[in-house]
C-alpha cells in the first residue's frame, strides 16, 4: 500500500470529500488555478452555497461573490467560459504582495457582512489594477448558454 500525495489524488475527489463534511453556507475560494476554481464553483452551484472568490496576478486582481441560493445568480463559468491554456499558478507568475492583502480584505468584508446579515450580495466582479491605481466594478449576468448552469439540479 503506497500513501498518495495530495498531488496524486484527483481534485474532484478532494473537493467532494471536503464538502461532504462541510456544513457551511459560504465557501471562500483563494485558489491559484482555474481548474480548482471551476470545481469549487460547480460544487457551490449544485449545493446552493455562497461563493466568495478572489485572485491576483502581477499588479491586477479581482474578487466576486455569488449567491447560488438565488437561481438567477451567474456562476464562474458564465463569465469565464474557456480558460484553457491561460492558467498560471502563483509559483509561475509574480504577484504584487500588497494586492493579495487588498483582495483578502474585500473577501473578509463580504464574509463578515454575510455572517451578520447586512447588505446584499450583488452579482458583480471588482477588478483592481494597483499599477494604474484603478478599480472597476462590473455587473455579472447569468449566461443563458452556460454549460454548467444548464446541468445544475433544481
Amino acid at each position: 500500500f503506497k500513501q498518495k500525495t495530495a498531488y496524486e489524488i484527483p481534485l474532484r475527489l478532494v473537493v467532494s470529500e471536503m464538502c461532504i463534511r462541510d456544513r457551511s453556507e459560504i465557501v471562500l475560494d483563494c485558489t491559484d488555478n482555474f481548474e480548482t476554481r471551476k470545481v469549487i464553483n460547480a460544487y457551490c452551484l449544485n449545493e446552493k452555497k455562497i461563493l466568495i472568490s478572489g485572485s491576483s496576478q502581477g499588479w491586477k486582481g479581482q474578487f466576486f461573490a455569488l449567491d447560488f441560493r438565488n437561481e438567477n445568480s451567474p456562476c464562474y463559468e458564465c463569465f469565464f467560459e474557456d480558460l484553457k491554456g491561460e492558467d498560471l499558478s502563483c509559483r509561475e507568475s509574480s504577484i504584487f504582495s500588497p494586492l493579495v492583502g487588498i483582495i483578502g480584505s474585500f473577501m473578509a468584508s463580504e464574509l463578515i457582512k454575510k455572517l451578520i446579515s447586512i447588505g446584499e450580495l450583488k452579482s458583480e466582479i471588482i477588478e483592481i489594477d494597483l499599477k494604474q491605481n484603478k478599480f472597476r466594478r462590473l455587473n455579472l449576468r447569468k449566461n443563458e448558454n452556460c454549460l454548467l448552469c444548464s446541468k445544475v439540479k433544481k
